[in-house]
């Protein structure tokens, strides 16, 4: 059994959760997670299909249904106009929490506001921060389809050899050489679960160039974050030290 609270978990509790009047409906390959003896989801129904499927005929369905003229009413547009005031505060808000501090040191945000700025912008990310996943992906706003690759399931480390394969994969598609630009993105631990000696020899032996940048997670802070005792501060820490790591 695999404990880890980012694998298969929609929310956390004590981080984000659906409103408490919001009905959840389950559609998954695995709605019973047959594979973990500790898994439940609060829900009206579960259903086994495909989520792509399912919510492309839920789309084509409500698009050609009387629902439809809901979607364009006044009402709906002033709740669409709500949601993009409050989207754009909220954007507001991450990048005034990733301005550095006033010693100079800087956290998680900082550190990924500023590699957007300095990657192409059709960069692949693949993501195994853990503890520090929101604090990424709030400043990496990666917005091209493919381009954020997690890992849906356990087998924390798999980000290192997983990175060489995106990178030999997008260059395969677009020609040697001239594939996309690919970063990976590892907590401490994970970085050392990725075994990183077999794979910076294998990047380098066969020139499989990516950038992997490390994060100082403090620890494991994990069962902290899930119940609730690891803080924003501390966690705003984890970034003092930074590990560049690549082909030379």
């Amino acid at each position: 059994m695999d404990t880890h609270p980012c694998l298969d978990v929609p929310w956390i509790n004590t981080q984000c959760h659906p409103a408490k009047t919001a009905k959840i409906f389950h559609i998954d390959v695995d709605p019973l997670k047959r594979q973990m003896p500790v898994f439940y989801l609060d829900c009206v129904a579960r259903y086994f299909a495909d989520s792509y499927e399912a919510i492309t005929q839920l789309t084509n369905y409500i698009s050609t249904s009387p629902l439809s003229q809901q979607l364009s009413s006044q009402e709906f547009n002033k709740k669409w106009d709500a949601l993009a005031e409050a989207h754009s505060k909220r954007l507001a808000t991450i990048a005034i929490a990733a301005e550095p501090k006033s010693d100079g040191t800087f956290g998680t945000g900082y550190l990924c506001r500023t590699l957007r700025k300095l990657v192409p912008v059709d960069t692949i990310w693949a993501i195994e921060a853990v503890t520090n996943t929101a604090f990424v992906a709030d400043n990496i706003q990666a917005t091209f389809p493919g381009s954020w690759i997690n890992c849906g399931g356990g087998g924390l480390g798999w980000s290192g050899g997983g990175t060489l394969g995106i990178k030999l994969a997008t260059d395969y598609e677009n020609g040697p050489g001239k594939g996309k630009f690919v970063v990976q993105i590892v907590g401490d631990g994970t970085f050392l679960f990725s075994v990183p000696g077999s794979v910076y020899w294998i990047s380098r032996r066969y020139k499989i160039p990516v950038l992997t940048i490390v994060l100082n997670n403090k620890g494991m802070l994990e069962e902290a974050w899930v119940l609730g005792g690891s803080t924003n501060e501390n966690r705003m820490e984890c970034a003092k030290e930074i590990i560049i790591a690549g082909p030379s």
